[in-house]
């Protein structure tokens, strides 16, 4: 990128006609080249904060033109400004708590109902199982994942908010371990969600001593080993089968104590924002 050229306001006389690049002010595509930078790894802050008169020097443009990029990429997300003589700018890389905040706080502004966002996790959850049980190397990734957090889970039985964090852990594993991106970060953002506001039930239902009986969580556990035997067995309609029983069993029992009527995306509100 020739930075003198491709920063530079458009040539005289190119104007509406010229490639949109050209026709876009100088501060998106400043913003743009520094976007690119951050998705691709090259910018980051462990050698420093960014400046913006380490900015203005390497593409020599104006400084509101700077500014107006910085303040493109801390709206996005991408960077955290810091006041001061010593100021700067903080890179972070894009992360998915912060996504499905903002995408609950998309669901919450439409106000979309916990028991619609558990209907989708409930037709989700049982994909995303099947596509555990087909993949080659489950037993390498994905069966011992599961195992061991079933052991921890079992170990939990006494102390109900520690079983609900460990069953949630179990989805988690379910959606990372699936075998494709796209559908590991789309449902991770769904389940994130679903499982803050069972947290919180769990917590609000261990401090008014409200617990669910033994037979319910044992049943839970229950259905989590059966789960991990079929994904063992490569049997990906039995799993996704056992994933949808599970979820229809479980989830009504989380709704007792969460407010039905809108997502609350503060649950999941990430520590930075």
């Amino acid at each position: 990128m020739r930075k003198a050229e491709t920063m530079a306001d458009p040539p005289p006389g190119r104007g509406a006609k010229g490639p949109l690049l050209l026709r876009r002010r100088v501060g998106e595509r400043l913003a743009d080249e520094l976007r690119d930078r951050i998705l691709r790894g090259d910018l980051t802050t462990e050698n420093g904060l960014l400046k913006q008169d380490d900015l203005f020097e390497e593409f020599r443009v104006s400084m509101p033109s700077v500014r107006e990029a910085m303040r493109t990429l801390e709206t996005e997300g991408l960077i955290t400004i810091r006041r001061g003589n010593r100021g700067g700018a903080e890179v972070h890389p894009p992360q998915l708590e912060r996504a499905g905040y903002v995408f609950g706080l998309v669901l919450q502004s439409r106000k979309v109902s916990v028991h619609d966002l558990g209907l989708a996790v409930r037709r989700l959850d049982p994909m995303c199982a099947e596509m555990c049980a087909t993949r080659p190397d489950r037993m390498e990734t994905v069966v011992p994942a599961l195992r061991e957090i079933h052991r921890r889970t079992e170990e939990s039985l006494g102390d109900f908010a520690k079983f609900v964090a460990c069953m949630k852990e179990f989805h988690e594993a379910l959606v990372r371990n699936c075998g494709n991106q796209t559908f590991e970060l789309l449902l991770g953002m769904l389940e994130g969600l679903w499982y803050a506001h069972e947290e919180e039930w769990a917590a609000r239902t261990v401090m008014e001593g409200a617990l669910p009986g033994k037979s319910a969580t044992r049943r839970s556990l229950d259905s989590h080993a059966e789960l991990i035997r079929a994904i063992e067995e490569g049997d990906g309609p039995g799993a996704a089968t056992l994933a949808r029983r599970h979820q229809e069993d479980t989830q009504p029992q989380a709704n007792l104590g969460v407010d039905p009527s809108v997502v609350n995306a503060q649950l999941i509100r990430p520590p930075d924002y």
